[in-house]
């Protein structure tokens, strides 16, 4: 019996992409090593494209001559024919292309394992390839990913000018081994060549396929084929799937949360080194993944830098920071975008709602009052100036304060100022509130690094470095998708039995997590990670490099495939620690929540009918069939179809959220002298709603259409007087965002301050543009 086997891509592969990343190499050495300088310009700067094409016509005039097949030889004649390339020059060229070949292989351990063991039974192998190279430098690639190579036998289709296509390959093996072709089984990835080809000649035949690109990895190689860092970026990526035997959960681990998360990685370790920041603290929950990959890439280049994982979280250590120091409760409310009632409100404080009533006042004290974004904020600012609400947090969270300042002395070592912590994404604020504790033993600066970090800024105390400073749309809540843990929320802290004091854990998500494959995804991050900190030990790639970073990111939050989105979509995401029940990032929509959000819903925030965080990511997840649902109701709405299903919703007591559009405004949020802008329907809702309000007073009402208002009695005047009349705030009572958006932009540009400009911003959005 003999046994054949395909070379490339069945037992050898390259650490690039596609085998065109080869010269994607070439072309960069060639414009950056001196060692080139006096070959033209013209075939340094073009060698990618040039060297793919003169293959292409290279194989054609072969074929016009009778042959089946080129050789790398002939390939460098055919780009000598521009005038540009002398044959010194050409072997010069030849000699790179197979050094960097040699560079750049890797084994394909499974089959390789396949061959040793036919030898070991003592079985006939060769092996057979169409290829440009010879025999003698295609041996030299086989050897060093397994010395067994040495000796077996090797047919080129280079050197017989006859390919595997055809079948004659196949055939001058068959007279030199002297066997027929049913004692005889081929092995390889090709299915037109080495499979169809030689079962019509009566070969028996193994599939042995090589590792697709994934669709992520596809869309990547469209915008950097010519790109070392890509080819290489996703070829270890391919690879590690292909070697690891990675599918489905641990398949994205590798090629997207490994690919994605690594950078941001390695550039938190280098900005350690270059400033001898010899321990970091990555917290949970979104260091996890981040530590293991750290912990990966310093064993692999022998770092000197500590790594360790503390556990924290906002519920854990924004509350109990609270101190007479840090006491702007108004912070803590600013940061949460999801409040919808006293109960939500209540959980941030983190205090019983019926203790909480005692500070509100009318109508906000109900428990079952919806609250808009303004609201929330108007009642910071309310319960800020309350000294009795300011004691009664003190008092109530003065023990929890002392043993998370126990648990951080215990963790964090601040003998000398050589550490730094590691974040994913945010405001900064929940590592202002660490700072505010740590001050009670430690008085010197905290390091932050984040993959990105708004709002905050350094300060005397803190200092935040941020990887990729951006204002890439929902980019932050993506990537910390990417950053998962296997266990749930630190809630808080107590003490041990053996005087430590340990984390307490919210075990829920974590658990949800696990059976959805976390291990799996794990496993492909930390293959990826190994194969990569490899490939940097032993070549000259530049890790610094973001282009495919952002393709990455721009291919998941715009273009996601179903495995993706599915993926993704299902993910726990409870973000805030104030969640009753797990909320998955973008489940999909029922009948039921089309029909709510696109046909009853009119003024309602999106989250009265929609529980996930990602609205766009759900509809990504339609079927066609609700899709053409969609468009039906949102051609209906404003119909008799779309009036009488909210008429008949309304008489079986489901009233809607918002009985009037200037509903749930927060007077309490306007500052005494205001302008109103705008006189539509909203407009004088709202102005009549001022008018009764105790705290403010519409000292001037403006409109672009002032004529027509006037015609009706009301007293509108042109923009252009705002500012005649001294004012505190003007309030933009306009529904639509983009509309808002002009009016704010008008304004500024006419010198008003922003922070003087109110509008009722995501409460009526539209339901596409709301996440």
């Amino acid at each position: 019996m003999l046994y054949s086997f395909d070379i490339f891509d069945t037992l050898i592969t390259r650490t690039t992409a596609t085998p065109k990343g080869i010269f994607a190499i070439m072309q960069e050495r060639l414009i950056s090593d001196e060692t080139y300088r006096d070959i033209s310009e013209y075939i340094r700067y073009n060698f990618f494209s040039l060297r793919i094409y003169a293959e292409e016509l290279s194989i054609f005039f072969c074929r016009r001559n009778g042959d089946e097949d080129t050789s790398i030889k002939q390939i460098y004649e055919t780009i000598g024919r521009t005038g540009n390339l002398s044959l010194a020059e050409a072997e010069q060229l030849i000699c790179l292309e197979k050094e960097i070949e040699y560079d750049h292989v890797v084994g394909a351990t499974a089959n390789i394992a396949k061959v040793r063991g036919l030898l070991q039974q003592g079985q006939r192998v060769v092996l057979i390839s169409d290829m440009y190279l010879e025999a003698g430098t295609i041996r030299r690639l086989l050897v060093k990913a397994d010395p067994l190579f040495a000796e077996i036998k090797i047919y080129v289709s280079s050197e017989y000018k006859k390919g595997k296509g055809s079948g004659n390959l196949f055939r001058i093996v068959k007279q030199c081994e002297n066997v027929e072709y049913s004692d005889w089984i081929h092995c390889g990835d090709n299915l037109a060549s080495d499979i169809e080809a030689a079962r019509k000649l009566g070969i028996r035949t193994e599939y042995c396929p090589s590792e697709a690109l994934m669709d992520c990895e596809v869309n990547a190689l469209k915008h950097g084929e010519m790109n070392s860092f890509v080819q290489l970026t996703l070829g270890t990526a391919k690879n590690a799937r292909w070697m690891h035997s990675l599918t489905g959960t641990a398949a994205f681990g590798c090629s997207v949360g490994g690919a994605v998360l690594f950078p941001y990685v390695w550039w938190v370790l280098q900005q350690s080194i270059a400033n001898k920041i010899k321990r970091l603290y990555f917290i949970a929950r979104d260091g996890y993944v981040l530590k293991r990959i750290a912990d990966i890439i310093i064993e692999k280049l022998g770092y000197d830098i500590e790594t360790h994982y503390i556990y924290g979280s906002r519920k854990a250590w924004r509350i109990s920071s609270f101190s007479e120091s840090n006491d702007d409760t108004h912070r803590f409310v600013e940061a949460y975008d999801s409040i919808k009632d006293i109960g939500d409100l209540a959980n941030v404080f983190q205090i019983p709602v019926a203790d909480f009533k005692h500070f509100l006042s009318d109508p906000y004290d109900k428990t079952d009052t919806v609250l808009t974004p303004q609201v929330v904020g108007a009642l910071g600012r309310r319960l800020n100036g309350s000294a009795a609400f300011k004691q009664y947090l003190w008092d109530r969270h003065k023990d929890k304060r002392a043993l998370t300042i126990a648990y951080l002395k215990q963790e964090i070592d601040t003998s000398d100022h050589a550490f730094a912590f590691v974040e994913l994404f945010g405001s900064g604020l929940t590592q202002e509130c660490l700072g505010a504790m740590m001050q009670d033993f430690y008085d010197g600066i905290n390091t932050t690094f984040f993959a990105h970090v708004f709002w905050s800024k350094d300060t005397g105390k803190q200092r935040y470095w941020s990887f990729f400073p951006n204002k890439i749309e929902d980019f932050g809540f993506f990537i910390e998708l990417l950053c998962r843990a296997p266990h749930g929320q630190t809630a808080g802290y107590r003490m041990s039995e053996t005087g430590r004091v340990v984390p307490e854990i919210q075990e829920t998500e974590g658990d949800i997590l696990v059976n959805q494959g976390f291990d799996q995804y794990m496993r492909g991050v930390e293959a990826f990670a190994g194969r990569y900190a490899d490939l940097i030990a032993n070549t000259a790639i530049r890790v610094e490099n973001l282009t495919l970073f952002l393709h990455l990111m721009e291919y998941i939050v715009q273009t996601p495939d179903e495995e993706m989105l599915s993926f993704l979509g299902d993910m726990p995401y409870s973000v805030s620690g104030r969640d009753h029940s797990i909320v998955r990032f973008a489940p999909r929509l029922s009948c039921e929540e089309l029909r709510s959000l696109f046909l009853l819903r009119t003024r309602e925030p999106i989250r009265t009918y929609y529980q996930g965080a990602s609205l766009k990511y759900s509809l990504m997840r339609c079927t066609e069939g609700e899709r053409k649902q969609i468009e039906f109701y949102q051609a209906h709405h404003d119909s008799w179809l779309g009036r009488l299903a909210r008429w008949w919703q309304q008489i079986n007591g489901n009233d809607p959220a918002y009985p009037y559009l200037a509903y749930g405004f927060p007077c309490e949020a306007l500052a005494g002298r205001v302008v109103l802008y705008a006189a539509g329907k909203m407009g004088c809702e709202l102005y009549q709603k001022i008018k009764r309000s105790k705290t403010s007073t519409v000292i001037q009402w403006v409109d672009q259409n002032f004529e027509k208002y006037r015609e009706q009695g009301l007293p509108v005047s042109h923009p252009d007087t705002i500012g005649q009349i001294e004012y505190d705030q003007i309030a933009i009572a306009v529904l639509d965002s983009d509309l808002a958006d002009v009016i704010r932009s008008s304004l500024t540009r006419k010198g008003v301050a922003r922070e003087k400009l109110i509008w009722l911003d995501g409460t009526y959005e539209s339901v596409c543009k709301e996440r």
